[in-house]
Formats: C-alpha cells, sequence, structure tokens
C-alpha cells in the first residue's frame, strides 16, 4: 500500500517537472519570435532553399544505380550522334567513360564521334582498343573495324583478309551486326573459294534474308549439289519476285530476279525480264545483266557435242553484243579458234563475219589474232591484236599468261608459245613479258636469242632464282661457264632463303 502511494507521488512530481519544462520552452519560443528580424530572415529564404535542394539530391541520385546512368548516358550520347550534335554526343560519351573507366561502349562512342568529325585516324585507334585483331572485343567495333577495312582496299592482302574474317566472326555475336555480318562473311569465303563455310554462313542467315537464297543457289551449284540449288533459285525468285512488283522501278530487285530465274534453267523467262531495262534511263547494268544471262545459258547447255552448233556460237555471239570485252567469252572464243580442222576453221569464219560489222567487239580481232600466231602468219596476227589492244589494255598481260601456261604444260608447244610471249612482248615491252619470252627461248636452246629477254628480265625485276638459273642455263650453253656459274650460284642462294633477297654479290654482266 505505501509502495503505491510512494509510486503515484513519483509519477505526479515527473509530469509536473516535464510541464514546466514544456512551458519554458513555449516561452523561450515566444520570446525568440517576438524578438528575430525577420526582415533578416526573408533575404535568407534562398539560400535555405537552396540546402534543401542539395540535400535532397543525394538521396534522389543514390536511387539510379551506375548501371542505369551507364545506359541512360549511351541512349543520350546515341541519340546526339543521329542528330550530329558532335559535342553533345563528346560530352555525354565522357561522363559515361568517367563512370565506367574503359567502358567499351564509351570509347566506343567516343570513336564514332570521331568518325562523324572527320578524324578517322583517331576512330579506328579507339576502335582497336576494344576490338583487338587477334582477342574477342566489344562485338559493333569489330563490326565497324571489318566494314572500315572493306571500305578502305579495294584488294586485300591474305593477312588482311584473316584480319577482316576475325572482325566479322566477332561481330555475330551481337544481335544487331549478327546477320549482315554472316552475308559478309559468306561473300568472303566464296571469294577464296570455301564454298563449304561460305554455304553454312549463308545458310545461317537465310531465314532472315531469302534474297540471301540466290547467293545460296549460287554456291550450291558450284558446289555440284544441284538439287539444293535449284530450290534454293525458286525460292530466292518467290521473294524477289514480290519485291519487283513493291518496286517496279527499282534496276537491281529486277536484276536479281532475272538472276534467280536462270539459276532455275529459265534462261528465255530471265532474258525477257531483263530486255525492258534495255530502254530505262540507264540501261548499261540491264546490258551487263544480259551478258551474264547468256553466257550462264551458254555454259548451262553446252556440251561436246554442240558446242560448235549454230545456236551455242549465237548465244555466245549476245554474250559479246551486250559486253564486247567478256574476258569468260573472249577465252572461250579463243580455244574455240585454236582448233584445228573444221572447228577452227568454222570459228574463223564467224569471226571474220563478225569483223564485218561497225560493233566487232575487240575479241574478235583477238581471237583472229590467236589464230595468225597459230598458224604463223605473224604479221596479219599482229595487226589483229595491236587494234584490239586499243580496246582491251589488258590483252598484252592474256598473251603472256597464255604464252606461260602453254609452255610449261606436260607436252608443251614452245613453238607456239613464243609466238605468243613475242606478241606480248611487240605489244608491251614489259620485264614480265621478257622474262616470259626468255624463258620459252632457253627452253627451245635458242641461247642467243633469249638472252637479250632475260637481261632485261634481270636488270629490270626483283631477285628471283628462277631468273638466275634460266640466265645460267643459257650462259653454259653459249659456252661462258663463269657466268654460268655464279647465276647458277646465286639461283641457288635465292631458293634457299625463305624471303627473297638482294643478292650478296651481283653478278657482272657483260656489255650488251
Amino acid at each position: 500500500m505505501i509502495r503505491e502511494i510512494l509510486s503515484l507521488e513519483g509519477a505526479r512530481f515527473l509530469l509536473f517537472r516535464l510541464l514546466a519544462a514544456l512551458e519554458s520552452v513555449v516561452r523561450f519560443v515566444g520570446e525568440w519570435l517576438m524578438t528575430r528580424p525577420w526582415l533578416a530572415l526573408l533575404a535568407g529564404v534562398p539560400a535555405i532553399v537552396s540546402a534543401v535542394g542539395f540535400a535532397a539530391i543525394a538521396p534522389w541520385h543514390a536511387r539510379s544505380s551506375s548501371w542505369e546512368w551507364v545506359r541512360r548516358y549511351e541512349r543520350a550520347g546515341s541519340a546526339a550522334l543521329r542528330r550530329d550534335d558532335w559535342d553533345a554526343a563528346t560530352i555525354y560519351f565522357r561522363r559515361l567513360a568517367y563512370l565506367g573507366g574503359e567502358f567499351p561502349s564509351s570509347l566506343y562512342g567516343l570513336a564514332l564521334t570521331a568518325e562523324r568529325q572527320g578524324d578517322l585516324p583517331v576512330a579506328r585507334a579507339r576502335m582497336q582498343r576494344i576490338a583487338p585483331e587477334t582477342t574477342l572485343g566489344y562485338p559493333p567495333a569489330h563490326f565497324w573495324l571489318a566494314m572500315d577495312l572493306r571500305k578502305r582496299q579495294d584488294q586485300l592482302s591474305f593477312e588482311e583478309l584473316d584480319i577482316l574474317e576475325h572482325h566479322l566472326v566477332q561481330a555475330t555475336r551481337h544481335p544487331a551486326h549478327r546477320a549482315e555480318s554472316q552475308v559478309h562473311l559468306t561473300s568472303l569465303y566464296a571469294m577464296r573459294g570455301e564454298i563449304d563455310k561460305a554455304i553454312r554462313e549463308a545458310e545461317r542467315v537465310a531465314f532472315d534474308r531469302p534474297v540471301i537464297h540466290l547467293t545460296l543457289a549460287e554456291l550450291y551449284a558450284q558446289a555440284g549439289r544441284r538439287e539444293r540449288a535449284h530450290l534454293s533459285a525458286i525460292r530466292a525468285s518467290e521473294a524477289l519476285d514480290a519485291r519487283r512488283l513493291a518496286q517496279p522501278d527499282d534496276p537491281a530487285i529486277r536484276i536479281l530476279w532475272a538472276t534467280s530465274l536462270g539459276l532455275q534453267g529459265r534462261f528465255e523467262d530471265a532474258v525477257n525480264a531483263l530486255r525492258p531495262g534495255l530502254s530505262w534511263p540507264d540501261p548499261k547494268p540491264f546490258q551487263q545483266a544480259l551478258a551474264g544471262t547468256y553466257l550462264y545459258w551458254f555454259q548451262g547447255t553446252t556440251t561436246p557435242k554442240n558446242l560448235h552448233s549454230p545456236q551455242q556460237i549465237g548465244l555466245l555471239e549476245r554474250v559479246l553484243q551486250y559486253d564486247r570485252n567478256n574476258l569468260q567469252a573472249m577465252l572461250i572464243l579463243c580455244n574455240l579458234v585454236m582448233q584445228s580442222g573444221e572447228a577452227g576453221d568454222r570459228a574463223e569464219s564467224m569471226l571474220n563475219e563478225m569483223l564485218d560489222r561497225d560493233t566487232a567487239p575487240a575479241v574478235v580481232h583477238i581471237a583472229l589474232g590467236i589464230r595468225g600466231l597459230q598458224m604463223a602468219e605473224s604479221e596479219l596476227a599482229l595487226k589483229h591484236l595491236q587494234q584490239a589492244a586499243e580496246q582491251n589494255p589488258q590483252l598484252p598481260a592474256v598473251l603472256n599468261n597464255i604464252a606461260w601456261d602453254m609452255a610449261h604444260q606436260e607436252q608443251p608447244d614452245l613453238e607456239l608459245a613464243s609466238r605468243f610471249g613475242e606478241a606480248a612482248v611487240q605489244m608491251l615491252a614489259h620485264p614480265e613479258f621478257h622474262d616470259t619470252l626468255g624463258t620459252i627461248l632457253a627452253k627451245m636452246e635458242k641461247a642467243e636469242d633469249a638472252l637479250p629477254h632475260l637481261k632485261i628480265a634481270y636488270r629490270q625485276l626483283p631477285p628471283r632464282a628462277t631468273i638466275h638459273q634460266h640466265l645460267g642455263d643459257v650462259y653454259l650453253q653459249l659456252g661462258k661457264a663463269d657466268l654460268a656459274a655464279r647465276h647458277h650460284l646465286q639461283a641457288a642462294e635465292l631458293q634457299s632463303t625463305p624471303i627473297e633477297v638482294e643478292p650478296s654479290a651481283p653478278v657482272e654482266e657483260e656489255s650488251p
């Protein structure tokens, strides 16, 4: 009982103390408010608001993760690039770099900014940092480097082709670049002659790009898979026909559609599809396509029995009508006219008839020139060949290659090969042509005739073991054993060296 009384008294005392403290606080606040200079407080309101705002930034910023900021800067930077706002893009991607250090997307964005500003060396350097030539890197950068490599050079070395393949393979890991990279890989493998690899890449992308069935049809045909080639050509034709109807004024689609028809063996349909294009403002693409279609028609229907038939010769003539410098048609005609007997005479007659027309292509003169070389009518042959060379500057090189191949067969016709080589040299005095002719004459044991040509090749071409070998053989035939030994020694040195280098002691040639 006594404890309860004491406890009750203690509670009352504590409440009294709390009320007294509260009264003191209220009195203090009231007196403080009454004595404050309110004008000074109003002047400080902006500072107070700013302080509150800055204090709120930290928790607001903390709500977003660094990855979210990365995505925001990536989107903002990409949008700035699309509207050509390079300064803004640079700022966003630099912020991105600050967040991620060597973050691939930041360096990629900065590289794209440099590209848009025309600073390609800087763009390449940044791309190469995140997409090395031998290891796995950032897929979009690999794709950029692959396209840059293709644009920079028309002809790539074997090493550059390996680098291009690496970049394209790595780029396939990115969904946005997968299909296009596989298309480029298909072209790369087909160019290398790796048909199985090309087919594999084309099959991977065929579902997303039905037009790739056209390429597949050509690849299957090269691989001898005729049924698959025919099926792919049909699928390509269906897709291209639909696109042709939707875009009737697009010449590229019409040409591709005609190509798909030709691959099905529907040659007349392909020709009929292309002929309307001859009346278009720019008929040249259709002329080239028609030449290719007639050539494919010739190749697809020619047999040993009908090779010289009027129908096949007519197809070849159509090829030349639309493309007078068609290299494949040139080679076919050359082979026809070089045949002995009735076949060669018939081809020669056909070519002479073509000469009477004002539109006779250069290949007619080429074939007749080759026929003249074969018949040992050198003066007439050279006349035809010089006329052809005015329209086709590559002709001397073609003759040189024919001479070389002819001289290196199992049963070479060295006499005829020398005529080809002589014609090439007379049309263009290139040291390579002199090397070919000198080599042929040396094989014929015509040492005195071979020596001047081999000397020109020796002086104007880089060190070559074969030239020294042939010079040594010629000097030996001429009874000059000392010079022969020196050239044979240098030939041996060059053959034992993996990389051709300057010989240690050049041979002192006799004065001409």
